[in-house]
């Protein structure tokens, strides 16, 4: 019994923090297309990518990711394959965690009345 609260704060903790991090990208993404700021700007360069000429793994998460945000999986998983499977990972767990919530009650009405 136990280990089912646990589970059930580590699922509560994570699902707030799913929707914090989700928010706070499209007031980012809504904040650049209204701006048109280029983020390349502000970034700093790949020091592994200035020394030797290759790209380290975070540059090839990096172009994953953008690649990703345009819908295009494939490239996404060439550049770097973890990061489309932490998104459909994530992607599962809000939107099985979402189910869950907002059924709650109805599931329960309808065990009550069996």
């Amino acid at each position: 019994m136990k280990k089912k609260k646990t589970s059930t704060a580590m699922d509560n903790g994570l699902y707030i923090t799913g929707w914090c991090i989700i928010g706070t990208l499209l007031l980012l993404v809504l904040f650049i297309k209204a701006t048109n700021i280029q983020l390349s700007k502000y970034l700093f360069p790949c020091v592994l990518h200035s020394l030797t000429g290759l790209y380290c793994p975070g540059c090839g998460g990096t172009r994953a990711v953008a690649f990703l945000l345009h819908g295009d999986f494939l490239h996404s998983l060439v550049y770097h394959p973890f990061v489309p499977y932490a998104f459909v990972l994530c992607a599962w767990f809000m939107i099985s965690q979402t189910i869950e919530r907002l059924s709650k009650d109805s599931i329960a009405n309808r065990d009550a009345v069996l």
